[in-house]
């Protein structure tokens, strides 16, 4: 990774070598390395670990979620392990900050994702079927940090709104569709609805306007057959929103 794509301050997980799985921030270089700290102050302490750049990634919502749950499970053995009286208090204490930070990190991208103004002047357009939403949640999250604007139903849908009005104004002023593909999405009649729609609006004006994202082994529909599709695995989530963010929908 070049340091130029990161920014001071802002959460990064580390990918590679003795901590790897640690989210924390960049706060000085001294390339190749980049100095990271993992917490916030917790506990009065301040720790900083020196770290190959090249191991280091931008973070997305996923990676937020699952350290949390990495996190829980470390706190709770670790502090198991006073019935045996081997308790490692310093090792405690650092689950506790990261922990305090990556869950004041996941409150804020989930406070952001509904009410953070876009950056950029480009519309992106989820359309997913309703048993792949937590999926759509966190791509939706991550592209919102990024600075785009989306519509997807579960964010930006409220109480008393027409949804059939809703789809319909967004699927027109979209400037980019994503369907995350899936068996349940096949089966889905407002959901090839929404894929017809958008591709009969902006066929000819949007060519390429279309990213599709394939999360199981289904059929891709006759109407994106040719178009290159993301083939979505549990292990290559980041790769696919950086794919997004600095490729595609530029």
């Amino acid at each position: 990774m070049d340091i130029k794509e990161f920014e001071y301050d802002k959460p990064i997980i580390v990918k590679a070598g003795k901590h790897k799985g640690r989210i924390g921030y960049i706060d000085d270089e001294e390339l190749p390395y980049v100095y990271v700290h993992f917490d916030e102050l917790t506990f009065g302490t301040f720790s900083c670990e020196k770290i190959l750049i090249k191991n280091v990634e931008t973070v997305t919502h996923m990676d937020l979620i699952n350290r949390m749950e990495e996190l829980e499970n470390l706190i709770l053995s670790n502090s198991n392990s006073r019935l045996s009286k081997t308790i490692d208090y310093e090792k405690l204490f650092s689950y506790y900050e990261e922990y305090v930070y990556v869950s004041n990190l996941q409150t804020k991208y989930y406070i952001n994702a509904f009410y953070l103004k876009p950056s950029i002047d480009k519309k992106i357009f989820i359309s997913c079927s309703h048993k792949d939403i937590i999926l759509a949640n966190d791509i939706a999250t991550d592209i919102k940090m990024a600075g785009y604007d989306i519509f997807l139903y579960s964010m930006s849908i409220n109480v008393g709104d027409n949804i059939i009005s809703e789809i319909s104004k967004n699927i027109s002023t979209s400037d980019i569709l994503i369907p995350i593909i899936s068996s349940s999405y096949n089966n889905s009649q407002f959901c090839i609805d929404e894929i017809t729609a958008f591709y009969a609006k902006h066929l000819k004006t949007k060519p390429n306007s279309i990213l599709p994202i394939r999360i199981d082994n289904t059929e891709i529909p006759a109407i994106f057959s040719a178009y290159k599709y993301f083939n979505y695995e549990n292990d290559n989530y980041n790769s696919c929103i950086m794919e997004l963010v600095n490729k595609k929908l530029r």
